[in-house]
C-alpha cells in the first residue's frame, strides 16, 4: 500500500531501543502534520509517545472509555491523575510530554 487512507500503528516503539525510538516518534510525527498524510491510530501504554501533532486522544482503562478529547486537554496532571489513580506530575518539554509519579 503505497498511499494507505488510514494506518494504525499498535505499541510501535515497543522493543525499540531509545535513539530508534526517538527516529520513530520523529517520523510519526512528521506523517501527523501533514495535510495529505493517512489517518493515524496509534495505540500505546506509553503516554510520554503522545504528540500535540495528534488531534484527539482516547483514554480507555478495564476496556471502557475513559475519557476523550483533544490531546492538549487529555495529557495532563489532573486528567491522567484520575487516569491512572496515581498522582502524575506533567511537564511540556518542547513537542512531549515528561511525567513523574508523585
Amino acid at each position: 500500500m503505497a498511499e494507505p487512507r488510514i494506518l494504525i500503528l499498535d505499541e510501535p516503539c515497543n522493543g525499540l531501543d531509545l535513539f530508534a525510538r526517538e527516529i520513530l516518534l520523529e517520523s510519526v510525527e512528521e506523517l501527523a502534520k501533514d495535510k495529505n498524510g493517512p489517518t493515524l491510530v496509534y495505540v500505546t501504554h506509553h503516554p510520554e509517545e503522545i504528540s500535540p501533532a495528534f488531534q484527539k486522544t482516547l483514554l480507555i482503562r478495564n476496556g471502557e472509555v475513559f475519557r476523550q478529547g483533544r490531546t492538549s486537554e487529555m495529557i495532563e496532571k489532573q486528567v491522567l491523575s484520575r487516569f491512572f489513580e496515581h498522582e502524575i506530575h506533567v511537564e511540556w518539554r518542547g513537542n512531549r510530554a515528561l511525567f513523574q509519579v508523585v
